[in-house]
């Protein structure tokens, strides 16, 4: 496994750099943060990364004060503590498979924020109905309460995208329940689908309904999530 620090996958998230975090946690993990020219070609193979790829997320690393050009062959990476300090911060792992998929390193930092979410709601559950949410382990966490919990400047929308994917991965467990929010064609759906996103900044499905003959767009009118990892 290679571990690394949430607050690190957080600041590469937030620059949009995560092919240099994915570099920085495997040479930190397989080299113990001392890189040189030879041991490009391996970390290719291993995180099916390209060698310009590679040149490109040093440099990213360099500029953010998370490695050092010793000489032509070799790049020395400074400790964490040194260029992104903190007190408290949780470790996170990672499997080679993972680190070379993006959209799982993303899911994972969105499991993250929907783990905080969750603390946030178990937290602050003091009437009955949450009581009971409590005792079956699921809380309400939608996208915007998950959004608004970790203040996260995030469209709701792609959230709920990764709350989903976080469930396919078996992080979490969702139940959800849905109301129908329009009907009619195909086309119709797709428009107000559209517009309904541009105008609420909430999420919506369409289904087709056997029984109808029609098509509906469906939202979800709650959200319980409970983490299953």
């Amino acid at each position: 496994m290679y571990q690394t620090k949430q607050h690190i996958l957080e600041y590469f998230e937030s620059v949009n750099k995560l092919a240099a975090f994915r570099l920085s946690v495997y040479v930190k993990c397989k080299y113990n943060n001392h890189f040189h020219r030879s041991d490009i070609k391996q970390a290719s193979s291993d995180l099916k990364l390209s060698r310009a790829s590679i040149y490109k997320s040093l440099a990213q690393l360099i500029e953010c004060g998370a490695c050092v050009k010793v000489s032509d062959t070799y790049y020395s990476f400074v400790s964490w503590r040194k260029w992104l300090p903190k007190q408290k911060t949780r470790n996170i792992d990672f499997s080679i498979s993972e680190l070379r998929d993006i959209k799982k390193i993303k899911t994972q930092y969105y499991f993250l924020k929907v783990k905080t979410a969750i603390r946030y709601a178990k937290k602050n559950n003091s009437n009955l109905d949450n009581v009971a949410k409590a005792r079956s382990g699921y809380y309400s966490c939608s996208a915007s309460f998950t959004k608004s919990c970790n203040i996260l400047k995030k469209h709701t929308s792609t959230i709920s995208r990764q709350i989903r994917r976080c469930s396919n991965d078996g992080l979490i467990k969702i139940k959800s329940d849905y109301r129908q929010i329009f009907k009619g064609s195909k086309n119709n759906c797709i428009f107000f689908l559209n517009q309904y996103i541009n105008i609420y900044n909430k999420y919506g499905y369409i289904k087709y309904n056997k029984e109808l003959g029609l098509y509906e767009v469906l939202n979800v009118y709650s959200n319980k999530l409970k983490v299953v990892v």
